[in-house]
């Protein structure tokens, strides 16, 4: 019996089932006479409304289309281009075998020499360099270089002064014939070892996605050898096939692959594949020394295609919150085998390189404790192959010979393959951060929307777009929302990229059936990636709308001027109804976001831009919640009283620009007697001024107004105090301020709005 006033039929092609909220499904065949006969027993039932969710419906065309599987794979039109490739010899005219498709362009290659006499160097970030050594089997082993602190800008050079790495690299040629399969009997070989070339980022993300075949294999267009291979990307929101032909760079003295190597596990061959990808995506980003410096979360995008979150492992985090970091790593690598990467600090513990990444391939508990499997791309580590722990574990398999996996057998083996095991403890220690990609073994459900900044005098700093989502009516999913803008890697050798180029402040507001579930706010990265927004999506719901927006900057020199374009992507461990929209009403996308800054929605877990809150009190119903996050800061007053109040903020900040109307950035005055804000992190060549930026604005009876926004601008970004006050004498200069302004039909994001209590939220 059904005792539901409202029943939510859908028949599913994936499943061939019916599916009711509040109902029992029933497995029918497509195309047969159950579904009607379905349906018009619900319609004779009394008190019972039936939604037709057919693709030709009403309400199908409200809630969009099912998303069911993505666009990884290659299309026919790939495959057929390929095939005339191959065809005939072809050569790669746009990435021929020649000096600029190894160093890009000589005029402005971002390479350098270190000064004669010693004297550290600047990286192009404007701080100093830092040292360190190689330590990959090369002939420079042991030699000592400088690179940037953060990885981030691409500098490079050696310590005592002799030859820069562009200079050296003239001594590599090309070869097309090398004898190499590219891919053996036994699939993809998963050893891989770094070349010359400081890629351990994509190499690290490269060898954890060669785990797992599905994934690898649907770069391909085809892994027959031949003249010419098709390999796919994801870059720029998009998934887009690069077309290179089979030389590879060489060493002149000895006619080795100059960069990566890869080698099968099974046979011990040699294999070509991974440096045919390695070739392609240096394709994409314009040259191969374009690929020095990275995040693992970049290169498991653009390899996957699936969201990907990075995880901070704080240096002060509790003994819970490491628990459940183990417990959420250990579920994610045993239900879907996630692909996942680590990376230390600047700091090195023993045996580890500074700013360095490396492979996670397993997490496991045991009864000795919980070990984590890591590898390093070099192909050898000084780290001790085993720890304390894994010591005892490799005892007890080896003396009952009780090895169940991979995993098992290579905390017995003794190899020297840049593997080591760690216990959980020590690996919290030692890395800084652990980025995995959300690519679920069962299938992602994907799809790419098309949104647009908003111009510099919006008042609503809503970014032109809107996505609404609609669940499956019995199970739950889990969704992962993340704005992606055109990458700046390789801009100073593009040609599609203008050299000066900086993505612009996007910020991400997800709402489900009127209630702001998640939210991600912040400034413009300092990398090339932004973490994804990922929440959980109840059964049956029909109202989850995603809001963007630009709180600071807008993209400068991006290729057009005005509603620059980007791509927010949805992925999904369920299908969806997912439908966009190129426009959206602002007053909803500026509520919402009101009410995130308000009260902050509690995320899944520990991001790397986790949010904090501060209520500071003025009066016995006035109050200001300061909102802090990486590269941002808001001041949102909250006046529950029955009089208006005059709310006066003041906030100090380096290397930051600031939003407190609803039109201009300020760049504050400088504060030369203000001395807080502790040490700076690091030393640069120009040190940036702390700045002061204040703002006051008058809150109606219980309303509440966003006040100041301050994001970074630069990579010497520091956040100082943050004061608010009632200023009665500000009052006078807000009704000044409003009369010469004039009265406005269209609400902004710094207008006034009604005040409510912290909406209830679903755990």
């Amino acid at each position: 019996p059904l005792h539901a006033t409202r029943i939510t039929a859908q028949y599913f092609k994936d499943t061939r089932s019916f599916c009711g909220a509040g109902a029992a499904g029933c497995r029918c065949r497509e195309g047969s006479e159950m579904r009607v006969s379905i349906v018009l027993l619900l319609e004779r039932m009394p008190g019972v409304e039936v939604i037709d969710l057919t693709e030709d419906s009403d309400e199908s065309r409200r809630v969009g289309e099912w998303v069911d599987g993505d666009d990884a794979g290659a299309t026919a039109e790939d495959v057929a281009k390929l095939a005339e490739l191959r065809g005939r010899r072809w050569v790669d005219a746009d990435f021929g075998a020649t000096r600029r498709s190894i160093e890009g362009d000589d005029e402005n290659t971002p390479r350098a020499k270190a000064s004669s006499t010693g004297e550290v160097p600047m990286c192009r970030c404007g701080k100093v360099a830092r040292m360190a050594t190689v330590a990959s089997k090369t002939a420079n082993e042991g030699r000592a270089y400088y690179h940037c602190e953060r990885r981030s800008c691409g500098f490079f050079a050696w310590a005592d002064g002799g030859e820069s790495v562009a200079k050296s690299r003239r001594e590599l040629g090309w070869s097309r014939e090398w004898s190499m399969e590219l891919v053996t009997d036994y699939g993809f070989g998963t050893e891989l070892s770094q070349g010359a070339l400081g890629d351990c980022w994509m190499l690290s993300a490269l060898s954890v996605v060669a785990r797992r075949f599905d994934l690898l294999a649907r770069l391909f267009v085809s892994t027959e050898r031949g003249e010419a291979y098709g390999v796919r990307f994801f870059v720029d929101g998009r998934w887009e096939t690069f077309y290179v032909d089979s030389a590879l760079p060489v060493s002149k003295k000895n006619g080795e692959l100059a960069f990566v190597k890869s080698y099968c596990a099974a046979s011990g061959a040699q294999t070509g594949w991974a440096s045919v990808v390695e070739k392609a995506y240096a394709k994409s980003c314009g040259s191969y020394a374009a690929l020095s410096g990275g995040q693992i979360a970049e290169a498991l995008r653009a390899l996957t295609g699936a969201a990907t979150v990075s995880l901070e492992i704080g240096a002060d985090a509790s003994f819970d919150e490491l628990d459940d970091l183990f417990r959420l790593l250990e579920r994610w690598k045993k239900s879907d085998d996630l692909p996942m990467g680590c990376g230390t600090d600047f700091e090195t513990a023993d045996g580890l390189h500074g700013c360095h990444a490396y492979s996670i391939l397993a997490i496991r508990s045991y009864p000795e404790g919980r070990v984590v499997w890591v590898r390093d791309p070099h192909g050898v580590s000084q780290f001790p192959r085993r720890g304390a722990i894994a010591t005892r574990v490799a005892e007890r398999l080896a003396a009952r010979g009780g090895a169940r996996d991979e995993c098992d057998r290579a905390i017995v083996a003794t190899g020297a393959d840049g593997t080591f095991f760690v216990d959980f403890a020590s690996f919290a220690a030692a890395f800084s951060r652990v980025d995995v990609a959300l690519a679920w073994r069962a299938g992602t459900h994907a799809k790419s929307f098309e949104f647009a900044f908003p111009s510099r005098k919006s008042s609503t700093r809503s970014c032109a777009g809107r996505v609404c989502l609609a669940s499956h009516p019995t199970q739950t999913a889990t969704v992962a929302v993340s704005a992606i803008q055109p990458t700046r890697r390789g801009a100073w050798c593009r040609s599609d990229r203008k050299k000066s180029y900086k993505p612009g402040d996007v910020s991400l507001v997800v709402r489900v059936d009127g209630v702001v579930v998640a939210a991600s706010i912040a400034g413009a990265e300092v990398g090339d990636f932004a973490s994804a927004l990922v929440f959980r999506l109840p059964p049956g719901s029909r109202q989850c709308e995603v809001f963007a927006f630009s709180l600071g900057k807008n993209p400068a020199a991006a290729a057009v001027i005005d509603a620059q374009p980007f791509v927010v992507r949805v992925d999904s461990d369920r299908p969806l109804r997912v439908s966009g929209e190129s426009r959206g009403r602002a007053e909803d996308a500026v509520a919402a976001l009101h009410e995130a800054l308000a009260a902050p929605p509690r995320p899944l877990f520990c991001t790397k831009t986790p949010s904090r809150t501060k209520l500071v009190t003025l009066a016995a119903d006035v109050s200001c919640r300061v909102f802090t996050s990486d590269g941002l800061c808001a001041v949102v007053a909250l006046n529950a009283s029955a009089r208006a109040a005059t709310v006066a903020v003041a906030a100090f900040a380096k290397s930051a620009v600031a939003r407190a109307d609803d039109t201009h950035l300020i760049k504050g005055d400088e504060a030369a007697d203000y001395k807080g804000g502790g040490p700076d992190p690091g030393h640069f060549k120009w040190p940036a001024k702390w700045r002061k930026f204040a703002a006051f604005g008058s809150v109606p009876a219980r309303s509440t107004r966003l006040l100041l926004v301050v994001v970074r601008s630069g990579v010497q970004w520091r956040l100082g105090d943050v004061r608010c006050t009632l200023d009665a004498d500000a009052a006078k200069k807000q009704a000044t301020l409003d009369s010469w302004a004039g009265g406005s039909s269209k609400r902004g994001v710094f207008d006034s709005y009604p005040y409510a209590p912290p909406p209830v939220r679903p755990p």
